[in-house]
């Protein structure tokens, strides 16, 4: 006979209801899911610290921060989606090429890098053109 496993309601869960998610992975209310990010938490931090470098160091996809970190889209992917949530990165409103499914892909830069930018050569709100620097 199969164990029955009783469950606690979704708000009492410890990844929903007050919600540790962006600073811990995400999970939906599946137990599969809740061991996944409790897994992923044992590594997560690091990684989003090595996104925030990679993009720190210049603006990049997913795929290519993948690359760079020598890890999968698959276990990247998340940390940028919570940088994103903590407002440590944005879209630089560029787009790239994905190799591997010939899409354009959103390319990301350090919002704290955009914030020194803006500091050191303030437009009076106005953005710059496309291709312009100042």
């Amino acid at each position: 006979m199969p164990e029955t496993i009783k469950r606690a309601p979704i708000s009492d869960l410890p990844l929903f209801g007050t919600q540790r998610y962006p600073d811990t992975p995400a999970a939906s209310p599946d137990l599969t899911s809740i061991e996944a990010a409790d897994d992923a938490a044992k590594w997560s931090a690091s990684l989003q610290r090595t996104v925030l470098r990679l993009v720190e160091e210049q603006p990049l996809t997913v795929h290519e921060a993948a690359v760079k970190a020598n890890v999968s889209v698959a276990a990247i992917q998340p940390r940028f989606s919570e940088l994103r949530r903590k407002g440590q990165i944005i879209p630089s409103g560029e787009k790239r090429v994905n190799p591997t499914t010939g899409k354009r892909a959103m390319v990301w830069q350090s919002s704290e890098l955009l914030s020194q930018h803006s500091q050191a050569h303030p437009t009076n709100g106005f953005a710059e053109p496309k291709g312009v620097t100042t």
